[in-house]
């Protein structure tokens, strides 16, 4: 890499991001209104411009190439002679793709992106008419225009106003910012902690002084005393003063940081219109995205980790919600729907509403889907309300498409949007009306850097609850909580919730309770609740949340950690495993079935540990093989629900023992998951074409989607 390049390399690259992403923001208005061409192409072109000009600087010059053929194939456009086609905008949307990805790999110092511009490069070039090809195919680097070398000439001599400068930083810079106020605030937990010793000494000392200025004799020890009390009751006064500039400085660092960290919700509008616009052409549907709230602000981290959800449920709209044209305009309805994504803060939590004005949800086809599928008897289905249909909506494999289609077959359902949300410590729930539309609601945290925490006591430690996830806290006489059964419950509104004691679910010695009041917590995650008993209270702290020592990552309950202001670690709860918990102590009615069987092959015996234990938790029968030929053996000899195995193994590779499970008449229709470390879209199309049902990566491992997923494709549905 290019010295000089070196040193932007941090700064070009967010340059470079933020014209990419303003000229696919052009390019689709211009595709949605084609009144704005005008206007918005000339736009766009200074933005080419301005990437061609920053690439031809610090000598980047497949962006720069890049960026010249675009202005060149969209030339007929700017002056009127061509019109703005699909193909247009697609290959110029791919392009843009690959100049982001691109400037990855020049952060990286790597060739990350570069043959994916080489390839745009191409497909942008045969776009062009054949006398503006070769034209194109023989022009060399463009040296910066005039305008381009005044815009980055060296910084000019005047100091501009505080207010009006803008100051990129990199991201590990950032990060080490926060890990430093990360420090600070555990300084001031220190401090907290010092000065309530130094208190004690003080208060010690002072009850000394009184007893000794009685004594006979003892005047001068009396003196001591007093000097030293006093310089004890200074001591305690500095340190008071100073926790409380640690306390000022911490404070106002995290604002500032907290401030560095937000951008607008607009950044997910062209993530979001993509979306809703390739759907379209996909499903033949005609549909808008309405956007609102676009200059709400998100936490950076909070809204990267919401992109996926949201394009999978303006996706799941317009697939599975609104109507086709003709049956929308036969109702009187306009023939083009509307997606709407609305976003806004209340208080401390960011609210998400994606709405559709389709069909609205189909709670019979929900009812009878869960019948069949397995998740709920007849008679139980019958007498659930609509709103507890629509929580059937969040379980693996349940789905209200009669076709499997590509849109909605691509292995991520409402489930995997639910666990996306509670991993981020939010709720999300669903309002439909039929005949007028659907709803998805999310509520999430201000911010994923600090959360808002509840701190309870169990058996004499201290754990989190997401603030967010708790519906209210009780004093509860004991006497209200009665037992059917083995399990107790506490009627609430009217409603028995299960009620889950922390101790024994942790492995803890359980304290001895006094037969008075019990401290209950009503968890609420999804539409299901339960009553959480703790010894008592600690109250709520802003904590931020670092991953689990390895060690601990196979107990479910736990989600995270952190540590309190005095400096003690505590275990955040998950809150959904808590309600897992809670329900898997309700006993079932219906006869017990049989353990579902799986048979792992794996010649990691770490990986099949891993796995063994990931699905023996959720309650399948577990088999192992240490290859492939071990794994056809076992297949053959005894029946399985599913097969899931490596790919690379010895005497037996992945994709023959698919192959050979398949040819034999016994193990057909045995599902294969291939889970394995190559992640190219090569051996993902071996898989598929030797009959594997799903193909997961070692590297994307994570312990629900590999469950959801083994469990939707032994009941018979989608990976």
């Amino acid at each position: 890499m290019d010295a000089l390049l070196r040193q932007l390399v941090h700064v070009f690259s967010d340059e470079v991001n933020e014209q990419a992403t303003k000229i696919t923001e052009l390019l689709l208005a211009m595709e949605k209104d084609p009144a704005r061409v005008a206007t918005a192409i000339e736009e766009l072109f200074r933005e080419a411009h301005s990437l061609k000009g920053s690439s031809s600087s610090l000598a980047v010059r497949e962006l720069e190439v890049l960026a010249h053929t675009l202005e060149d194939v969209l030339t007929g456009v700017r002056r009127g002679q061509a019109p703005l086609t699909a193909v247009l905008v697609d290959t110029s949307l791919k392009a843009m793709d690959a100049t982001r990805l691109r400037a990855k790999g020049l952060v990286a110092d790597s060739t990350v992106g570069l043959a994916e511009v080489e390839t745009s490069i191409a497909e942008l070039t045969a776009l062009l008419p054949e006398d503006g090809r070769e034209v194109a195919e023989t022009q060399p680097a463009s040296s910066p225009s005039e305008d381009t070398q005044t815009a980055t000439v060296a910084v000019q001599a005047a100091i501009p106003d505080s207010e009006a400068l803008t100051v990129r930083i990199a991201g590990k810079q950032l990060v080490a910012l926060e890990r430093r106020v990360n420090e600070l605030r555990g300084v001031r937990g220190r401090l907290d902690h010092r000065t309530t010793a130094a208190t004690l000494v003080t208060q010690t000392l002072e009850r000394l002084w009184q007893a000794a200025r009685g004594e006979a004799g003892a005047q001068a020890r009396a003196d001591l005393l007093y000097q030293l009390l006093r310089l004890a009751g200074g001591l305690r006064r500095d340190l008071v003063d100073d926790a409380e500039l640690v306390q000022a400085a911490a404070l106002e660092l995290d604002e500032d940081l907290r401030s560095m960290r937000m951008v607008p919700a607009a950044n997910l509008l062209e993530t979001l219109r993509r979306a809703v616009r390739e759907a379209c052409r996909q499903t033949g549907k005609d549909a808008a995205l309405h956007f609102v709230g676009s200059d709400t602000q998100l936490d950076r981290r909070l809204l990267e980790q919401l992109k996926s959800p949201l394009v999978h449920l303006v996706r799941n709209a317009v697939d599975h919600g609104i109507e086709p044209t003709e049956v929308r305009e036969a109702v009187s309805k306009p023939s083009q729907a509307v997606v709407s994504v609305s976003v806004e803060q209340r208080g401390r939590e960011i609210l998400i509403e994606v709405r559709d004005d389709g069909r609205g949800i189909d709670v019979t086809a929900v009812r009878e889907n869960a019948v069949a599928r397995g998740f709920v008897t007849e008679s139980v289905a019958s007498a659930l309300s609509d709103e507890a249909v629509y929580e059937l909506l969040f379980r693996s494999g349940l789905s209200t498409a009669e076709t499997v289609s590509e849109l909605s077959g691509r292995g991520v359902g409402l489930d995997v949007v639910r666990d996306s949300v509670l991993r981020l410590h939010g709720r999300v729930e669903i309002t439909s009306v039929p005949g007028a539309g659907t709803s998805i609601h999310l509520a999430l945290p201000l911010t994923v850097a600090a959360s808002e925490m509840m701190i309870i006591e169990e058996s004499h430690r201290p754990f989190a609850l997401p603030q967010s996830s708790l519906e209210q806290i009780l004093r509860v006489p004991a006497a209200e909580l009665y037992t059917v059964g083995n399990l107790t419950h506490y009627r609430l509104d009217g409603h028995p919730l299960p009620v889950v004691r922390l101790a024994p679910l942790l492995g803890l010695v359980e304290r001895q309770r006094s037969a008075q009041k019990r401290t209950v917590a009503i968890v609420r995650a999804g539409g299901t609740r339960i009553a959480l008993i703790c010894d008592r209270l600690l109250g709520t702290r802003d904590l931020v949340l670092r991953p689990l020592p390895i060690e601990l990552q196979s107990l479910p309950l736990l989600n995270a950690a952190a540590i309190l202001p005095n400096g003690q670690a505590v275990f955040v709860l998950s809150a959904r495993e808590l309600i897992v918990a809670a329900q898997a102590l309700v006993p079932v009615a219906e006869a017990t079935r049989p353990k579902d069987s799986v048979l792992v092959a794996d010649d990691s015996i770490t990986t099949r540990m891993l796995l063994r234990r990931t699905l023996e938790s959720s309650g399948f029968r577990v088999r192992t093989a240490s290859d492939g030929d071990e794994a056809l053996r076992l297949a053959l000899a005894e029946p399985f629900d599913l097969v899931l195995s490596d790919v690379r193994m010895p005497r037996l590779d992945g994709f023959t023992l698919t192959t050979r499970l398949g040819a034999n008449s016994r193990t057909a229709h045995t599902p294969v998951v291939l889970f394995s470390s190559l992640d190219s879209e090569e051996d993902r199309r071996r898989g598929a074409a030797a009959g594997a049902k799903a193909y997961l990566t070692k590297s994307a491992f994570d312990r629900t989607h590999l469950v959801d997923v083994v469990t939707r494709l032994i009941r018979g549905g989608q990976p």
